[in-house]
């Protein structure tokens, strides 16, 4: 089921939510985006319908295109630069999800050899990763860690002999 509506969200966005997105994020961080507006809701919704199918994908990847991709919806400011809008919005993104702000900083900061920018990120990734935990007081990698510790101790069901031998 998540298959086909991932397909479907697929065909519908014009294939922009297949992959991990660094065509659409390095035309939004060189200021020549090849997807519009939209392109935020069809990968952040791709990214949901892959967690719930209860296998989740990359993590990194989606969360920096989906943080590059808030920077058009910033050009209603004045004097706003896109590009380091993206680069904050990939931080802060990618610091909500993983709730590592300093983590996240780091790896927009040296992908993008942005180190002027320092200061706004560990503000914007701070921030991100404190609302985060606001709406949701798990993180997401100790979610999934409890997922797959509970099943790794659930008890297998037992058959008894008798049953075996039955069947």
């Amino acid at each position: 089921m998540c298959g086909l509506l991932l397909g479907t969200l697929g065909l519908v966005s014009g294939n922009h939510v297949f992959g991990t997105g660094y065509e659409e994020t390095r035309a939004l961080l060189e200021g020549q985006p090849i997807t519009d507006q939209s392109f935020l809701l069809w990968k952040f919704l791709a990214s949901v319908v892959s967690y719930l199918s209860g296998i989740p994908g990359g993590l990194f990847s989606p969360s920096l295109s989906i943080g590059a991709a808030f920077a058009p919806l910033l050009s209603v400011l004045p004097d706003v630069d896109p590009q380091a809008c993206a680069l904050l919005g990939m931080g802060a993104y990618l610091a909500g999800v993983t709730r590592s702000p300093l983590t996240a900083s780091v790896i927009v900061l040296e992908l993008t050899h942005s180190q002027d920018l320092a200061i706004p990120m560990l503000a914007a990734t701070l921030m991100a990763a404190a609302i985060s935990g606001w709406v949701s007081p798990v993180s997401l990698y100790h979610a999934l860690a409890k997922q797959i510790i509970d099943k790794l101790h659930t008890p297998a069901p037992s058959v008894s002999r008798v049953d075996a031998i039955d069947k």
